[in-house]
């Protein structure tokens, strides 16, 4: 496996960011209602889904970004 660096990983997830934001804006508001509760979901099931060598601050990051995207949905399904 290759090893990637910081920059390379952050420069990935930052594209990665972007595109996802602008797909999310596109969303009707109900799709968007939808699309945030299934990810609501799947964010309470992280923990209890995690295989036992997933490290604690990967969850935790998987947790909060789930978090936060699920809130850009509910605000887009608001002012949709």
């Amino acid at each position: 496996m290759n090893e990637y660096s910081t920059a390379v990983l952050n420069g990935k997830i930052d594209a990665i960011s972007l595109v996802l934001n602008q797909v999310l804006m596109t969303l009707t508001p109900v799709q968007a209602a939808q699309a945030a509760l299934t990810l609501a979901i799947e964010k309470e099931s992280v923990r209890t889904e995690a295989d036992g060598d997933m490290p604690e601050e990967e969850i935790a990051v998987k947790e909060q970004l789930l978090g936060a995207y699920a809130e850009l949905l509910s605000a887009v399904s608001r002012n949709g």
